[in-house]
């Protein structure tokens, strides 16, 4: 259920920043900020930077940022509320929820259903652990296995009765609601019939990030005619298959700790890694790799190995994963194992020291794709040819415009083939797609504002002098300038013909410009804690954040550290005239560029253009030396 706003307000009150994140990271205090090496990323010089007194973090390495609460649910994979249940726990305060009936009523249903999970599982737990059939049949099964104890208890491993209402009986018995025990796919009503969905399996509990009991894989002990070997929970509003991941619970920390996820195909695979000490490996949960679950593992990683049996099917499934990985932005490696044998299969028959052999052997995509597709290519260039297409259509896939560049380099290497082929070959890849794909119409205020076309690189000329404007307003905003009232009204008047050229900037900028002279501008610690400012959290922690701690011994080496006076003297004034004058000479290139282009069409129709054009040239320049002049620069006619 929600938490109450009093309680939200304690615990928001209680957290000590460094404390928090101290349970997680080893911190330092350097200067004014605490340091530690990254959690999200494997570095050997510490960039997580912790202020305790703006109550952020920001981790340079990946880009990461926020406050407690959000680092808490980054590290623990939670949910803002499980989040600051967490928080109340570390801080012994009494948790209030909401108690509306139609609050209640929304979070009922999934509560009751998380109820009759957790039931179900200890239940199937009890079963194979002190039943006779589960000794027998359940334990020996494990056992001829190779799973120990320990693995058993750490994945709650269970057996299903082979009766056909061991489990209806004990919920009916117990008195819960059998409306949630079916609709979370444990029980079957046929006709005036109950019956368990799971009957006389190895029963692997499905637990989603905070550890709670979501749904059920089954595994048939002895085959048999018309049973499928796993039976899997059905969907319902707390398990979407395509959206989870078999033993991420349990493998999120070591995930992290080694930057990489191994993925295979099943539950087994999953238990006999983690008993041999590779703990980073989970699976998809009996449906194919989902964009979701790849969105998911990029939390915690954004290298995923895939496991796979090395048959057509293995094959083909390998490939279409990592099509769906390279489309995420996530880094694909691929280990094919010998054909017949799966990674379960393998680590028993050849040991943990041949299984890590070829886990070294992982291959990138472009060397799996290559090999596999020109196995039988011999010297065929219609083949090869092909084969070449398929591997650029994978390469297409690559968001990272740099990171595509690269793998254009290796496919250039590998086949032999002019990287500017290949790139022609994307580009025709990248126009189909185009042609095809349904185009959001576009606002009409949005068009004035393309300009393809242009010779300076705006966002990257600007958006430091914008980042600096901003993070003026958002440290100082409400303090009062001598004869200008506060400043963040005295930057926005002397700004307001400018506009940002970073999007992010741009609405941050729009948002201060729409508060009343009379108001208050909101300060740092607003943008955590209101929901209505949330969606400027990440630019104001990019903008407030220092990658580097100031030295108490530059002074002695003579490096000046400006003062808020200074700032907010002598700095500011020169801050806004300086971009100012970089967005004209913006202006000025983009002028020039559209009056070339129009010479070079050189019609009747386009003269009185260019005319328009070279006066508005004249009043750009006029500007231009006029700011030039108070920042002492000197300007070329």
């Amino acid at each position: 259920m929600p938490l109450s706003t009093e309680t939200i307000i304690k615990i928001k009150e209680a957290i000590d920043i460094v404390d928090v994140i101290g349970d997680y990271v080893q911190l330092k205090k350097k200067g004014q900020n605490w340091w530690a090496l990254s959690p999200f990323t494997n570095e050997k010089t510490p960039s997580f930077s912790v202020s305790p007194t703006k109550g952020i973090f920001k981790d340079f390495s990946s880009g990461k940022g926020g406050d407690a609460i959000s680092f808490v649910m980054e590290m623990d994979g939670l949910n803002y509320p499980e989040a600051l249940k967490v928080l109340a726990k570390k801080y012994g305060i009494e948790i209030e929820e909401i108690d509306s009936d139609e609050e209640r009523q929304q979070a009922s249903e999934r509560e009751s259903l998380h109820i009759v999970t957790g039931f179900a599982n200890k239940y199937f737990k009890e079963h194979l652990e002190n039943s006779d059939e589960g000794k027998s049949v359940g334990q020996s099964y494990l056992k001829e296995r190779g799973f120990l104890k320990k693995t058993i208890e750490e994945f709650e491993l269970g057996m299903a009765a082979s009766e056909w209402d061991g489990l209806f009986k004990a919920l009916d018995s117990g008195q819960y609601n059998l409306e949630f025990a079916e609709k979370a796919g444990l029980i079957i009503k046929k006709e005036e019939r109950t019956y368990d969905r799971f009957r006389n399996r190895l029963i692997f509990p499905i637990h989603n990030l905070s550890g709670k009991v979501v749904g059920f894989g089954g595994r048939i002990f002895k085959e048999e005619k018309n049973q499928p070997k796993y039976l899997n929970s059905p969907e319902s509003p707390i398990y979407h298959k395509g959206s989870i991941l078999y033993g991420l619970y349990q493998s999120k920390q070591p995930i992290r700790e080694k930057d990489e996820c191994i993925l295979v195909e099943g539950y087994t695979d999953v238990l006999s890694f983690h008993q041999a000490g590779i703990r980073n490996a989970v699976a998809s949960s009996g449906t194919a790799l989902t964009s979701d679950q790849i969105r998911l593992i990029g939390r915690f990683s954004k290298n995923i190995t895939l496991l796979y049996d090395g048959d057509e099917a293995g094959l083909n499934a390998a490939a279409r994963g990592l099509n769906l990985i390279l489309e995420e932005g996530l880094n694909p490696s691929i280990v094919v194992f010998p054909e017949k044998m799966d990674p379960d299969g393998f680590l028993r028959e050849k040991g943990f020291e041949e299984t890590q052999k070829i886990l070294d052997l992982k291959k990138d995509f472009i060397d799996f794709l290559s090999e596999r597709l020109l196995g039988g290519a011999g010297d065929d260039p219609v083949k090869r040819t092909a084969a070449v297409r398929e591997v650029v259509k994978s390469i297409s896939k690559v968001p990272d415009q740099i990171k595509k560049n690269f793998y254009f380099k290796r496919c250039s290497e590998k086949f032999g083939i002019e990287e500017s082929l290949l790139i022609s070959e994307h580009n025709k890849i990248k126009f189909a797609e185009r042609k095809y794909r349904d185009v959001r119409p576009q606002k009409p205020q949005d068009l004035g504002k393309q300009s393809p076309e242009k010779g300076v690189d705006i966002e990257k000329l600007l958006a430091p002098r914008e980042a600096e404007l901003l993070k003026i307003m958002i440290l100082f905003g409400n303090d009062e300038v001598q004869d200008h009232g506060r400043l963040a009204r005295y930057i926005l008047k002397n700004i307001e013909e400018v506009e940002f050229s970073h999007p992010s900037y741009s609405r941050l900028l729009e948002f201060y410009q729409g508060i009343d002279e009379q108001s208050q501008y909101p300060e740092l610690e607003d943008f955590f804690n209101d929901e209505a400012l949330s969606e400027f959290k990440a630019t104001v922690i990019d903008i407030t954040s220092e990658k580097y701690e100031v030295s108490p011994h530059w002074k002695a080496h003579q490096i000046h550290i400006p003062t808020l006076e200074e700032i907010l003297g002598d700095k500011l004034p020169t801050d806004i005239f300086r971009l100012k004058w970089m967005k004209l000479k913006a202006l000025i290139k983009d002028n020039q560029l559209q009056i070339k282009k129009l010479w070079e069409e050189h019609n009747e129709n386009t003269y009185d253009e260019v005319m328009k054009l070279m006066r508005q040239q004249k009043d750009l320049k006029k500007k231009e030396k006029q700011i030039a002049k108070l920042l002492g620069n000197v300007i070329s006619a």
